[in-house]
């Protein structure tokens, strides 16, 4: 990492940064590696599922009323791999976090809350996450 003119730069690839974050981001996620989501309709490839999500939603028109991907088996991991909750359309990599994701979250009620911000979730561990991430003690 090299600082320069306020500026933050990727030592093995040159990208620049104006914040430090955004650089370790690139760093862990990106440089050098390779995209692992693919769009099922023009095979175009992402770093990040939101990056896809905007893609379908902008360039093949798939949303609904509450801006969820519709279109069930094309948008996450390899073209052939393509994984999305019929219920409630979050996408995932592979079977096995569908199959998590079914178990504990999908339709359940967030009955885990936390006391200070009101943040819910239906995992323990995530309201544990929370709490420390948000130092809600």
């Amino acid at each position: 990492m090299i600082l320069d003119n306020l500026r933050f730069y990727c030592s093995a690839c040159g990208k620049s940064y104006s914040l430090k974050k955004n650089l370790k981001r690139h760093q862990k996620v990106e440089c050098g590696k390779q995209k692992t989501l693919f769009c099922g309709f023009c095979n175009k490839s992402y770093y990040y599922k939101q990056e896809l999500q905007i893609h379908l939603r902008m360039r093949h028109g798939y949303f609904d009323a509450s801006n969820r991907v519709i279109e069930r088996g094309v948008v996450s991991g390899p073209p052939d791999q393509a994984i999305v909750c019929e219920k409630c359309w979050k996408i995932f990599r592979n079977a096995n976090s569908l199959r998590c994701h079914r178990i504990t979250d999908c339709g359940k009620p967030r009955n885990k809350r936390c006391r200070v911000c009101g943040y819910s979730t239906t995992r323990s561990n995530n309201l544990k996450q929370h709490m420390v991430k948000y130092q809600h003690f």
